[in-house]
C-alpha cells in the first residue's frame, strides 16, 4: 500500500497490534532515516476527532500526495488508511447510525451483510474509506477509542470472542447493551435488541426511536467543512 501511512500517539497505537508507541520511537532512534519518522502534532484542528494540521501535512506527504487529512479517533470522518495487517475493523452501520467492531478471527457476517474478509478487501491498500477503520485490541482497549465517534456509547455489535478479549475496556454498563452474534444478526435484530436493552443509542443518537442515517463521503472523498469543524 504505496499511499499508507500510519500515524502512531501515546492514545492511539497502530492496527497491527505488534508496534507500541515506545517500541516506534526506539525505532526511529536506531534507523532516523528509516520508515519510521517523527512528525509534529502542531495545532489541533478538532480535538474530539483528532485532527492536526502538521499531521495532515506529514501524511499528505508521505501519502503521495493522495490523502489530505486524517482523524485520530474517527472511524467515520477522515480515518486514517489500511494496509491489509489489521487485527480488528471497526466499521459504521448506516441502517443503525451505529458504529460495529470486528476481529479478523470472526468467520461469520456481521451487521453489514458481510464478514471480516470482505470489508477487509474494502478497506486495504492504502485508500481512505470513510466509515471503516483498522484498529488492534490493545486500541481497542484505549479511553480514546472511537472517542470521535461517541466512543462505546455508539457501539452496538462485536463478535462474541472479541467482545470477551476486551471486555475490561466496555464500560460495565454498556457491556450486556452491546450485541454479539449470539444476539443479533441482521439489522432488524440488533435494532430489536437495543430498543430492548436501552442501549444509549437510542436516546443519543437516534430520533423519535429511530436511527437517522449519515450519508457519507465516497472513498478520498471530503466531508463538508462544516462536519469537521470544531463545536464550541
Amino acid at each position: 500500500a504505496p499511499n499508507h501511512m500510519c500515524v502512531i500517539t501515546p492514545n492511539r497505537l497502530p492496527y497491527c497490534g505488534i508496534l507500541s508507541y515506545n517500541g516506534a520511537k526506539i525505532t526511529m532512534q536506531a534507523d532516523p532515516h528509516g520508515y519510521v519518522c517523527k512528525i509534529p502534532k502542531g495545532n489541533c484542528l478538532n480535538e474530539k476527532l483528532g485532527i492536526y494540521d502538521e499531521v495532515n501535512r506529514a501524511v499528505y506527504n508521505k501519502s503521495n500526495q493522495t490523502v489530505k487529512k486524517v482523524s485520530l479517533y474517527s472511524s467515520i470522518k477522515y480515518p486514517q488508511t489500511n494496509c491489509g495487517c489489521f487485527e480488528c475493523a471497526s466499521f459504521y452501520i448506516p441502517d443503525l447510525d451505529a458504529m460495529g467492531v470486528v476481529s479478523r478471527g470472526y468467520f461469520g457476517d456481521t451487521p453489514l451483510g458481510i464478514p471480516f474478509a470482505k470489508m477487509a478487501a474494502i478497506m486495504s491498500g492504502g485508500s481512505q474509506n470513510n466509515g471503516f477503520m483498522g484498529t488492534s485490541v490493545r486500541a481497542i482497549r484505549m479511553k480514546r477509542f472511537l472517542q470521535g465517534d461517541g466512543g462505546w456509547n455508539r457501539v452496538v455489535w462485536v463478535d462474541k470472542e472479541l467482545k470477551v478479549q476486551v471486555a475490561d475496556a466496555i464500560p460495565e454498563e454498556l457491556y450486556d447493551k452491546i450485541a454479539t452474534e449470539e444476539d443479533a444478526l441482521d439489522i432488524d435484530q440488533v435494532k430489536q435488541f437495543l430498543v430492548e436493552k436501552k442501549h444509549p443509542i437510542t436516546e443519543k443518537y437516534w430520533k423519535m426511536g429511530e436511527p437517522v442515517m449519515m450519508t457519507l463521503p465516497g472513498p478520498g472523498e471530503d466531508w463538508p467543512d462544516a462536519d469537521i469543524a470544531e463545536e464550541a
